[in-house]
């Protein structure tokens, strides 16, 4: 056995913790690092091999930029592009509402962004593992998949035999968490939502052409064509220089020979996604055009029961482990970072280990019905224009 927890004698008021984070993607990282500049001890398992991060570009709306700020991560050093405007319209290209962030956002405190998955990855594994900064730096295990959880001794066994103990166990594995399923059972499992999205990035430099260079010649402009059942969403990363693209379809329309629920990084046929847009203006359909099928990927959305506990004895879920959040309001990476802040202000510097426990409870109690209640607005926000059950909130998004 690995015994993070050291020796069982050492004095509780000084001596760090010792934590194990299960799954190192944003939320596991970003749980690290704030648990790490604590002056914890962190070590983290992480079932891949952790060669890169998929899911092409990502929000980092205020509320999420105000807490990497204060871990020392900034979104501008690695890419980060100014959020100026929304603006919606029809599938025909006929404007509806522009929402200009530029007018407000000195009511902010912090910038809005957009950036590459990969460049918040990397910026984060980076911060938790360098020999710089507040606390020890973090450990991390690749190739380590989760077989069995102690929720009351905060352990956990891994398929190669290892076992690795400390004071508290934190499962950060996103919607499929294994580790969810040891601590809760199949209580909580996934579920479609009828709906994929095609997913693909281009450089800003192809969008140079009649139909598509109007829109793309501001800079930090998100775009969101609408029809009845499908969207079309385009917005800028990379400091302006590439363009992310999410299409939103019935899952009934794609056509592949993978498991799109399993498989963030299903390949599609082109020809589902041409055929999906075939009646939107000549733009969107020539954008659809220039994607590359060789990184052209597609996900079938997934949501999740409401969890009734975040917490078992010394385990804790956080991000999409604990609430999976589909993509409509760009909050999923928000809430899983606002999580990881949490879990180090409630285990902060001189937390006793006996005292860890009821720790989590409060970090449950501080969190879960704020999560929760976004997550029902971002369910409603995703509703089709003609859904029966009752109207979206707003059309902007």
């Amino acid at each position: 056995m690995v015994d993070l927890a050291g020796d069982t004698n050492r004095v509780e008021a000084t001596s760090p913790l010792r934590l194990l984070v299960c799954g190192a993607g944003i939320g596991g990282l970003t749980a690290a690092i704030a648990l790490r500049q604590q002056g914890h001890h962190v070590t983290m398992l992480e079932k891949s091999k952790l060669a890169a991060e998929v899911g092409a570009a990502i929000h980092l709306a205020p509320n999420c930029t105000a807490v990497l700020n204060q871990l020392g991560v900034f979104p501008e050093h690695f890419g980060g592009t100014l959020t100026r405007k929304m603006i919606a319209l029809t599938k025909d290209g006929h404007v509806m509402h522009i929402q200009d962030y530029d007018a407000v956002r000195n009511n902010w405190k912090s910038e809005w962004y957009t950036v590459l998955r990969a460049d918040l990855h990397t910026a984060l594994k980076r911060k938790a593992t360098s020999l710089e900064g507040s606390g020890p730096p973090v450990t991390i295990y690749t190739s380590s998949t989760v077989t069995k959880v102690d929720c009351m001794q905060s352990s956990v066994a891994l398929e190669d035999g290892r076992v690795f103990s400390g004071d508290a166990v934190i499962c950060a594995e996103g919607v499929h968490s294994a580790t969810r399923v040891k601590i809760f059972g199949g209580e909580y499992k996934p579920f479609k939502v009828g709906k994929s999205c095609f997913r693909w990035l281009l450089p800003k430099e192809k969008l140079n052409d009649h139909l598509t260079a109007k829109y793309c010649d501001q800079p930090g402009e998100l775009l969101q064509f609408s029809a009845e059942d499908r969207r079309f969403v385009m917005y800028p990363c990379s400091d302006n220089t590439v363009l992310n693209f999410g299409a939103f379809v019935p899952s009934e329309e794609v056509a592949t020979d993978n498991d799109l629920v399993n498989n963030w990084n299903s390949h599609v046929d082109k020809k589902s996604l041409l055929r999906a847009f075939a009646d939107f203006e000549p733009g969107v359909r020539r954008m659809c055009e220039l994607a590359d099928e060789t990184s052209l990927m597609c996900w079938e959305m997934l949501d999740m029961p409401v969890m009734s506990r975040w917490t078992l004895g010394h385990v804790a879920v956080l991000g999409d482990a604990a609430h999976p959040f589909m993509p409509y309001m760009g909050q999923g990476g928000s809430m899983a970072i606002e999580d990881a802040a949490s879990l180090s202000v409630v285990l902060h510097k001189g937390t006793k280990p006996s005292h860890v426990q009821d720790r989590l409870r409060i970090y449950e109690k501080c969190r879960k019905e704020r999560a929760d209640r976004i997550q029902d607005f971002t369910r409603r926000i995703g509703r089709d224009f003609n859904d029966p059950k009752s109207p979206r909130p707003t059309r902007m998004f």
